[in-house]
C-alpha cells in the first residue's frame, strides 16, 4: 500500500471515527431531552389533577351553598306568606264603622247562686225541640258563652241526638212531653206520667242524672187540657210535687208561638219584658227558625246592657202560673 493509501485510509478511519463520536453523544443527548419532556408532562398532569381537584371541591362546595341558600330562600319564602296571611287577616278585620261594636260580656260560672247575684239574669228556655234548628241554635249560643235550658221532647226521632250535644255543652235538658199530643197526654192523669216517664227515661239516658225540672205543654195555667179532662191541670200539679218534681214555667214570653210571629216581634217582645224583672223566664222554642235567629240579636244586646245569662237549676227563682184547670 502506497504512503498516500495510508494516509488515506487514516483519514478514513479518524474521519469514521469522528462521525461514530458523533452519534453516540447525540443519543446522550437525547435521553437527557426526553426525560425532561417526561418530568415536565408528569409535571403538567400533576398539576392538572390538583387543578381538576379543586375544580371538584369548589363546584361540590357551589352546590352545597346552593342547596342551602335554596332552602333559606325557601324558608323566607314560606315567612313571607305566613306574614302577609296574617297582616291581610288583620286588615280585614279592622271595621270600619265609626262606632265600633261592644264585645259580649262573658257568661258567669252557672254555679253562681241566682239569689245572691247582684244583676238581672236572664234563663233562655227552649220548647218542643230538639229539631232542624237545634243545632244552629246551639251554635249561637257558643259563639256568645251562653247557656241555656232545653225542655225536650221526641216526637221528632230524627233529631234526638243533639240531647246529647245540649248536655255536652253544658245546657240544662229537662222534659217537656214524648209525644206532644195534647189529646193523648191531658186524657187522664195516668195518660200523663205514662208520656212524661218516656220522655224522663230518654233524658236520664243522656244525662246519667235524675229528672228535677219539667214543664207543662202549654204550660200549668193551659186551659186547653180542659176540653180532654176537666181539672187534670190541678192533679198534676198536685202529683208532680208528690214525685218530687219542679215544673217551670216563664214570666217572658216571645210569642213565638202565634200565627203572625216573626224575628222582629220575637225581639221586641224579649227586649222589652226582661226589663221588668230581676231574673227573667224566657220562654222559646227551637223548633222556629225565627226564634234562632232573632238570638243573634237579642243575645249581644243584653249582655252589652250586662244582663248574665244562666241555665235554669234549683238556685234559679221558681216561676209557676197560677193553675186554671
Amino acid at each position: 500500500m502506497s504512503s498516500r493509501n495510508r494516509r488515506t485510509g487514516t483519514n478514513a478511519h479518524r474521519q469514521t471515527g469522528r462521525r461514530t463520536g458523533s452519534h453516540h453523544g447525540h443519543s446522550r443527548r437525547d435521553r437527557k431531552y426526553w426525560e425532561q419532556v417526561h418530568r415536565i408532562r408528569r409535571t403538567i398532569y400533576g398539576a392538572a389533577a390538583i387543578l381538576i381537584l379543586v375544580v371538584i371541591i369548589a363546584v361540590s362546595m357551589s352546590i352545597s351553598h346552593a342547596k342551602r341558600s335554596s332552602n333559606a330562600l325557601k324558608e323566607a319564602t314560606v315567612y313571607t306568606a305566613d306574614l302577609a296571611k296574617e297582616t291581610v287577616s288583620e286588615l280585614n278585620s279592622i271595621s270600619l264603622d265609626t262606632e265600633p261594636t261592644p264585645e259580649p260580656t262573658p257568661t258567669p260560672d252557672p254555679t253562681i247562686d241566682p239569689a245572691n247575684y247582684d244583676g238581672k239574669i236572664v234563663y233562655l228556655t227552649f220548647d218542643d225541640g230538639p229539631g232542624p234548628y237545634t243545632q244552629q241554635l246551639l251554635d249561637t249560643l257558643a259563639k256568645y258563652n251562653v247557656r241555656a235550658t232545653f225542655f225536650t221532647t221526641s216526637h221528632d226521632p230524627n233529631w234526638q241526638a243533639l240531647m246529647q250535644a245540649e248536655f255536652a255543652a253544658g245546657h240544662t235538658v229537662a222534659v217537656h212531653t214524648y209525644t206532644h199530643d195534647y189529646a193523648t197526654i191531658y186524657a187522664s192523669d195516668t195518660a200523663y206520667w205514662e208520656d212524661f216517664d218516656m220522655q224522663r227515661a230518654n233524658v236520664e239516658s243522656v244525662t246519667g242524672q235524675p229528672v228535677h225540672f219539667f214543664r207543662f205543654p202549654g204550660g200549668a195555667s193551659n186551659t186547653v187540657s180542659a176540653n180532654y179532662c176537666s181539672g187534670i191541670m190541678t192533679t198534676l200539679a198536685q202529683e208532680s210535687v208528690e214525685k218530687g218534681l219542679v215544673y217551670v214555667d216563664w214570666n217572658v214570653s216571645s210569642g213565638d208561638a202565634s200565627g203572625d210571629a216573626t224575628k222582629e216581634s220575637v225581639i221586641d217582645n224579649i227586649l222589652t219584658q226582661v226589663e221588668y224583672y230581676d231574673q227573667s223566664v224566657v220562654l222559646c222554642h227551637d223548633t222556629k227558625d225565627y226564634t234562632v235567629e232573632a238570638m243573634d240579636t237579642i243575645i249581644p244586646q243584653l249582655q252589652a246592657q250586662g244582663y248574665t245569662f244562666l241555665p235554669y237549676s234549683d238556685k234559679s227563682e221558681l216561676v209557676q202560673h197560677g193553675i186554671a184547670n
